[in-house]
C-alpha cells in the first residue's frame, strides 16, 4: 500500500516538473518576444501575444496534475521557522549545570543518605570498635607447656618457635636423634658440633623400657642444670631438647594391632583439646574423634588427599580415613574460630604390624 502511494506520488511530482520546464519556456520566449516587440512594433509570434495570454493559457494546466489531498499536504509548510537562541559560551553553560547537579545531589545526600550493600536500613556504626574482641590474640596452645616437666622450663619466646618446628618434625619419618637436632639447630646456630653428641645422651633416657627409670633420669639431669638462664650452653641445648621429645611425644598418635586406640589431650586457653585414634583393622579404616572446647575445623590429609569436619559450637567431630598406608604419617590440624594462632598439627599413623592394603 505504501509503496503503490509513493511510486504514484513520483508520478505526480514527474509530470509537474516536465511542465513547469515548458511553462517556464514558453514564458521566457514571450518575455524576449515582449522586449523585440516594444523596439521594432507590436508582433505575433506563435499566436501568443504577451505574458498574460501565456500565463492565462499554460497555468491552468499545472493545477490538475496534484490532487486536492496532496495539493492541501503542499500548502502545510514542511519546516517551521524557529527562533534561534544564544546560549552564551558552551564550557560556562556546562560548568553551570555541573555544579547545579552537585548541588542537587548533596541536597539529596542529605535528606536520603544511600545505604550499603548489606543494610535494609540506616544504621548508627561506632567509630572505634570496643576494647573486648571477639578474637583471642594470645598463644592458645601454649597451655600444654605448662603440663611439661622440662619445657616449662624454657622461656616463652624459645618455645613459641620450638613448638612450632616440632609440629613439622613430626610429620617426617626421620629418626628421634635427627630430629632433635633439626629441633635446636636454628636455636644454637653457633653450636653445631656439639648437638649431635647432646642429642645421643637425651635420648638414652628414653630408649629405657621402665617409666620410672626414665623420669629418675630425666629429673636427675633437670635438678643438676638448676634452672634455664643459670644453665650453661651446653645444658642449655639438653633442656631444648628434652622439651622438643617431650613437645614431638605429645603430637603424635602412632595406633597398631596391638594398640588400637589412643588418647592425646592438650590444654588450651579455651579449654582441653580430646583427640582419640582408633584402628579399625578389619575393615581398614583409621577413625579420628576430637572433643573440641570452643568452635572450630579438624583437617586430616596427606600429600593427596584430604578431610575435613567442622563445628561452630564445642562438640565432638570425627573423620575416617579409609586404607591408611602403614607407617605414613597423616597430619591432622585442628583450628579454633574464636583465635588467630596458627592451627596445631599432629602426627597420626599406623604402626607396621597394621595390616597393610
Amino acid at each position: 500500500m505504501n509503496s503503490s502511494r509513493t511510486y504514484r506520488n513520483q508520478n505526480i511530482f514527474q509530470r509537474l516538473l516536465r511542465r513547469l520546464r515548458t511553462f517556464f519556456s514558453l514564458l521566457t520566449i514571450a518575455i524576449r518576444n515582449r522586449d523585440r516587440g516594444s523596439k521594432k512594433g507590436s508582433k505575433k509570434i506563435s499566436g501568443i501575444r504577451d505574458s498574460s495570454t501565456l500565463s492565462e493559457k499554460y497555468l491552468p494546466l499545472l493545477t490538475p496534475i496534484v490532487p486536492p489531498r496532496f495539493s492541501y499536504q503542499l500548502e502545510k509548510p514542511v519546516f517551521k521557522a524557529t527562533q534561534s537562541l544564544n546560549f552564551g559560551d558552551i564550557a560556562t553553560v556546562q560548568a553551570r549545570f555541573q555544579a547545579l547537579l552537585r548541588q542537587k545531589f548533596r541536597q539529596e545526600y542529605k535528606n536520603r543518605l544511600p545505604l550499603f550493600s548489606w543494610e535494609t536500613e540506616m544504621k548508627e556504626y561506632p567509630e572505634q570498635l570496643p576494647a573486648a574482641s571477639a578474637l583471642v590474640h594470645e598463644p592458645v596452645w601454649t597451655a600444654q607447656i605448662s603440663r611439661f616437666r622440662t619445657a616449662s622450663l624454657l622461656p616463652d619466646a624459645l618455645l613459641a618457635s620450638l613448638l612450632e618446628r616440632c609440629q613439622t618434625l613430626s610429620q617426617t619419618p626421620l629418626k628421634q636423634g635427627i630430629r632433635l637436632v633439626r629441633a635446636v639447630e636454628g636455636l644454637f646456630p653457633e653450636q653445631a658440633s656439639l648437638l649431635e653428641p647432646i642429642a645421643k645422651m637425651a635420648l638414652v633416657p628414653a630408649y629405657r623400657s621402665e617409666v620410672g627409670v626414665q623420669d629418675a633420669a630425666i629429673q636427675k639431669l633437670i635438678d643438676g642444670v638448676g634452672g634455664y638462664a643459670a644453665a650453661t650452653r651446653e645444658q642449655q641445648i639438653a633442656l631444648s631438647m628434652l622439651a622438643a621429645q617431650e613437645m614431638m611425644a605429645a603430637l603424635t598418635l602412632s595406633v597398631s594391632a596391638q594398640r588400637p586406640r589412643l588418647e592425646r589431650e592438650w590444654l588450651t586457653t579455651l579449654g582441653l583439646l580430646q583427640l582419640v585414634a582408633i584402628d579399625k583393622a578389619q575393615a581398614k579404616q583409621l577413625h579420628i574423634q576430637a572433643n573440641l572446647p570452643a568452635g572450630g575445623r579438624l583437617r586430616l590429609w596427606d600429600d593427596t588427599v584430604e578431610q575435613q569436619a567442622l563445628r561452630s559450637q564445642p562438640g565432638c567431630l570425627d573423620l575416617v580415613w579409609t586404607n591408611p598406608q602403614p607407617d605414613q604419617p597423616y597430619a591432622l590440624e585442628v583450628t579454633f574460630d574464636q583465635t588467630d594462632s596458627q592451627p596445631l598439627c599432629f602426627s597420626v599413623s599406623c604402626a607396621s604390624d597394621c595390616p597393610a592394603v
